[in-house]
């Protein structure tokens, strides 16, 4: 089903002229000046809404706290894992 509509929508945009050529085209200049209309709009509701909306899209990276790392070592790690195989090994 979804190869017979690929196929049929595939024959008819290679058809000739495109479908949409006959209806008229929109003033540019009309266009433009609507845009510019809308812009001038908002600015003059909300002229901070711009910054507003720049710092509302920064992520702030979150403050980390003194870090302070500590090795630790490895005759500990030893020791603890000796430990923990004398535990395995004493039956209870």
């Amino acid at each position: 089903m979804l190869r017979w509509m690929f196929l049929a929508a595939a024959i008819s945009g290679c058809g000739g002229a495109p479908l949409l050529s006959g209806l008229p085209q929109p003033n540019k200049a009309v266009a433009a000046g609507i845009a510019v209309a809308a812009a001038s709009a908002a600015t003059a509701l909300d002229p901070n809404g711009g910054a507003r909306i720049k710092e509302a899209g920064k992520v702030q990276a979150p403050e980390k706290a003194d870090e302070h790392r500590e090795t630790i070592p490895l005759d500990v790690l030893d020791r603890m894992d000796a430990q923990q195989d004398d535990d395995d090994d004493d039956p209870q």
